[in-house]
């Protein structure tokens, strides 16, 4: 016997951050926690920077989906017309989502960017050759 169906409907779901992870059985899930990337990365033995794109800095909508399906706890069976209405699962990057906001792109947003990257980097080389001329040391390219 199937469970009580939730009463929200798909656009609420949705809101709130959940995506369809079964047809079959009409399940919905959603990323559960905020530190969902180390969780999996703890689970599958990799490093959690292994499961970013390295182009973009994000991390790859295969692997939430990867999480929803395997380690969510946070699981709902809906209606049949439910179901079909929330968006699959698969190539949906949406984290974890509190209020209607997805705090795992708000974590992004925080993040340096390759400019800012570069700066720090050149200002730290400048310093490095500062100290090895005061030293007077040869600094190698």
């Amino acid at each position: 016997m199937n469970p009580k169906p939730s009463s929200l409907d798909a656009d609420a779901l949705m809101s709130r951050g959940y995506r369809r992870v079964s047809n079959a059985c009409r399940l919905v899930a959603r990323i559960d926690r905020p530190d969902w990337v180390e969780v999996m990365a703890n689970q599958m033995r990799r490093a959690p920077a292994d499961f970013y794109v390295k182009e973009t800095g994000e991390v790859s909508s295969n692997w939430a989906d990867h999480y929803r399906r395997l380690y969510s706890k946070d699981v709902l069976y809906v209606a049949p017309e439910v179901a079909k209405e929330v968006l699959g699962s698969g190539y949906d990057s949406v984290g974890y989502v509190v209020d209607g906001v997805d705090l795992t792109a708000e974590a992004r947003r925080d993040w340096p960017t390759k400019e800012d990257i570069k700066a720090k980097l050149t200002a730290l080389e400048a310093l490095i050759r500062a100290a090895a001329d005061a030293f007077g040391l040869e600094v190698k390219p």
